[in-house]
């Protein structure tokens, strides 16, 4: 058997559990719909590519050539690819039209 749970652990069970009772408290008929839409001049490639010889440290103790979310790294070179203009979503609401969810991700 595994280690018992520390504070974080055992406060993070009963949260989920709570969450997951508040959600079978609140059922009721739902519509969900889905869909998409073009949003260009919010967009920017969050991945550099480092200059030839210029690496980063991963989180994993590794070297890298590209770089997340590192705009002013002294290595920078360009952006590492192209980006995606579309922003996708699902949105989840009640039979009456109230909003119960969106989701929404580039």
């Amino acid at each position: 058997m595994g280690a018992p749970l520390d504070d974080y652990q055992k406060f993070l069970v009963r949260r989920i559990a709570d969450g997951v009772g508040r959600a079978l408290h609140n059922l009721e008929p739902a519509r969900i719909g889905w869909g998409s839409g073009r949003v260009p001049p919010h967009l920017f490639n969050r991945r550099t590519l480092l200059k030839e010889g210029k690496t980063d440290t991963n989180p994993f103790g590794g070297q890298d050539r590209v770089v997340t979310n590192k705009g002013n790294h002294p290595g920078r070179l360009k952006a590492a690819g192209p980006t995606n203009p579309v922003i996708y979503f699902i949105s989840v609401q009640s039979t009456n039209g109230r909003h119960i969810a969106l989701l929404a991700n580039y």
